[in-house]
């Protein structure tokens, strides 16, 4: 049994954007100044995600709660929001790898195939 409201004691939507945005572009900054930052980087925006995912996805109890009080809409959007630094890795490692196959089939000499 549920004695409080559950909706006093979830943080707001904007906070949880902004602190996913913000917590996503200190983890891109910090893996485009080195390669080797993917080593601390990568488990912290994983660790976010999976905070989110044990909250709603596996607590059927927790996610009951938040879904008559304040809606699916909240759920989900606090799902993508603590993604988004995962997904912004994703994408500029991406990317990265891309741009870097472009750079070296450049480099190749005249006649050569990669």
């Amino acid at each position: 049994m549920i004695l409080a409201e559950v909706a006093d004691k979830m943080p707001e939507l904007w906070f949880l954007w902004a602190f996913g945005v913000s917590f996503g572009v200190v983890l891109v900054a910090c893996f485009r100044v080195s390669k080797r930052m993917y080593l601390p980087v990568i488990p912290a925006a994983g660790w976010l995600a999976n905070c989110a995912w044990t909250d709603f996805v596996k607590d059927h109890y927790f996610r009951d709660a938040v879904v008559r009080e304040i809606g699916w809409h909240y759920v989900i959007q606090t799902l993508v929001a603590t993604f988004f630094p995962l997904l912004a890795l994703l994408t500029v490692g991406v990317c990265d790898r891309k741009n870097r196959r472009k750079l070296q089939v450049r480099a190749l000499p005249d006649g050569c195939l990669p």
